[in-house]
């Protein structure tokens, strides 16, 4: 699907030598080096997966995509252009094959998000997320049954970090709504993920009773439904679980936690920080 993307391309990879030498070495690390542990093919061939990251190659942090296709992992491509700092990156995949990455860029001491799509034969040019607000980060990233992209983050709405969300609406992204009520204590890690049936959940983390606990709430179609705590048990299993069966880490990922690997299977579909395993 993306055999067409070259790092040749100017509107995201200049043409510099320096560039071409590096990403040569890189395909030859790549060429000679299991970027898996052995005995999980049959996992690798079952789910799609994906990889965002920042890195710097001489022009600044930028954000970069890769996706595992055939056994090999394709051509790093440069998504971003950025002259700020760019971080945080996640992705997402629709059954629709559009690919959707997400971001923070600091811009003047703000936390501007921005976002690309790669649909059919390219990437878009990164847009801005108008939120309204000046430092949003740890964003969360899921495409949906219908094919539509949801995102959750942080955001400093008072003296405390709150949970926000929005959704595409075919044009742009719909205004963010809070997902909690107001409080006054810090809410975090925000994550999107699909279960098995399609449904959208969102979880983060909030502090109550002198402890951080992990909160769930899954999308009726209407509005968000809060989780039993078997049900939320269940979901923290299975997502543990996954972080278990994940295969090494690729190669050429030199700062785990600056990647996010994007998984979609029979079982769901999320996006873990290679910090998490």
């Amino acid at each position: 699907m993306l055999g067409t993307i070259s790092l040749r391309q100017k509107r995201f990879i200049p043409l510099q030598s320096v560039l071409v030498i590096a990403v040569s070495v890189l395909l030859i690390v790549l060429a000679n080096e299991t970027a898996f542990g052995q005995g999980n093919e049959k996992l690798i061939q079952e789910r799609e997966m994906n990889l965002v990251w920042s890195a710097n190659h001489g022009q600044g942090e930028q954000i970069f995509f890769s996706t595992y296709k055939k056994n090999d992992w394709s051509i790093p491509v440069q998504i971003s252009d950025s002259e700020e700092l760019v971080f945080q990156p996640v992705s997402s995949v629709g059954d629709d094959g559009k690919i959707w990455v997400v971001w923070t860029a600091m811009e003047k001491n703000r936390g501007l998000l921005q976002f690309s799509v790669y649909d059919a034969s390219h990437w878009t040019k990164p847009r801005q997320i108008d939120t309204g607000m000046d430092d949003n980060r740890a964003t969360t990233l899921i495409v949906d049954a219908n094919n539509v992209p949801w995102i959750a983050w942080t955001a400093v709405d008072k003296s405390y970090s709150d949970v926000f969300w929005s959704r595409w609406n075919g044009k742009s992204w719909d205004s963010p709504v809070k997902a909690h009520s107001d409080n006054t204590v810090p809410d975090t890690h925000p994550a999107l993920s699909r279960d098995e049936t399609g449904q959208v959940v969102l979880s983060w983390k909030t502090y109550a009773n002198g402890k951080y606990r992990s909160v769930f709430q899954v999308w009726d179609g209407y509005q968000w439904q809060g989780l039993a705590a078997a049900s939320a048990e269940k979901i923290r299993n299975e997502k543990n679980s996954k972080v278990k069966e994940l295969p090494e880490i690729p190669s050429f990922i030199k700062e785990r936690h600056k990647a996010t690997l994007f998984l979609k299977g029979k079982a769901g579909a999320e996006s873990i920080p290679l910090s998490h395993f």
